[in-house]
């Protein structure tokens, strides 16, 4: 708990000794020329603790269940407040170490930030950001990556710039990545798979590292599930007799209930099996990271000679084949989690020829 303790010197001069003390963390203390300054230290410290013995628990979940655990670095406690004069790579480092591993994104936020940090654009001090100097790299950006790519990394570093705002004592008038231009939202991706590619794909996946690959690219055309959503799929949350798969937490914040169709069923029991119980706890794909299915599915997609495709484009195919089995896009959402009817409609216009053969 945070103290503060008013020292007066010999010539009158007052001082605010600022001390956090914390069972488990090291003492830290500073000296402040006023009461508020080491009030607002104390606060931004304080939070860092907070979030540090949150990840230490996820941490410690994590390994009583047998999962990998990511090391980190140590989280600055020590650190100075930030100023205009902190490199904004300082910032993105404090960020994905405090505040990326809470999210559910937290492995690709860090990933990102991680290639972010290596970009010329961290070599600024925070201060020195201005609306040109993003766009400019705006510009580079878009002739690198697609709109949609560079769109998530301009929200994902202001966040970080609102973060040290409003807890790390960074004293900015506004937020200079709220001035710029974003790119104009690309329309949506539908990529089906064509001719033998399905085959061709999981041939190549038979061989990946790991052998869940298999599995994974079928569970994704049956479920229409995310890859996130199928890499956290639970025993637990499974009833084969029922044929449903219970996702207690979805990308949209929302808990939902898969129903599985019988190859489904047929996969999680050839998995069962592997894992010599029906009857347990635990991932279905156990050690298995977003990281490792993106590395291994581009892999085999190399190996199987199949241009641009990737791991979510499987639930378009997913999405698009429940379309072409009948089924109205209420019913359709339902199993796909989205909450936006809207989202569907680049789903139907496929399927125009046969709404031909319906009027007739």
């Amino acid at each position: 708990m945070g103290t503060i303790q008013v020292r007066d010197d010999n010539i009158g001069l007052t001082t605010y000794q600022a001390r956090v003390r914390r069972v488990g963390y090291r003492a830290v203390s500073k000296n402040f020329p006023n009461r508020a300054e080491a009030e607002k230290w104390i606060a931004a410290v304080e939070a860092d603790l907070d979030r540090d013995a949150a990840l230490r628990a996820q941490e410690s979940a994590r390994q009583k269940l047998g999962l990998h655990v990511e090391a980190r670095a140590p989280v600055p406690m020590d650190a100075p407040l930030v100023s205009d004069a902190t490199p904004f790579r300082d910032l993105m480092q404090r960020y994905s170490v405090l505040v990326s591993p809470l999210k559910k994104s937290a492995e690709s936020e860090i990933l990102r930030l991680g290639k972010l940090g290596r970009d010329k654009i961290s070599s600024y001090a925070v201060g020195s950001l201005t609306p040109s100097i993003i766009a400019q790299w705006r510009d580079r950006r878009l002739g690198e990556v697609a709109p949609d790519t560079v769109t998530r990394e301009m929200h994902l570093m202001s966040a970080v710039i609102n973060m040290a705002r409003r807890e790390w004592g960074l004293e900015l008038v506004c937020n200079p990545f709220a001035l710029p231009r974003k790119p104009k939202r690309s329309k949506g991706r539908i990529r089906r798979l064509r001719g033998n590619e399905l085959a061709r794909l999981l041939l190549a996946a038979e061989t990946a590292q790991g052998g869940f690959l298999y599995s994974m690219i079928q569970f994704a055309i049956e479920t229409a599930m995310r890859q996130g959503e199928i890499v956290s799929l639970d025993w637990r949350y499974i009833d084969l007799d029922k044929r449903t798969a219970h996702l207690p937490n979805t990308k949209n914040g929302d808990h939902r209930t898969v129903p599985l169709s019988m190859r489904a069923i047929e996969l999680l029991r050839k998995l069962a099996v592997i894992e010599l119980t029906l009857d347990r706890a635990g991932p279905v794909f156990p050690g298995v990271t977003g990281e490792a299915v993106k590395r291994a599915f581009q892999n085999a997609r190399k190996r199987a000679g199949i241009e641009d495709l990737r791991f979510h484009d499987l639930r378009h195919e997913a999405i698009t084949r429940l379309f072409e089995k009948g089924l109205n896009p209420i019913e359709v959402a339902s199993i796909s989690g989205h909450k936006d009817m809207r989202m569907l409609q680049r789903y139907t216009h496929l399927e125009a020829n046969k709404l031909a053969q319906k009027l007739n």
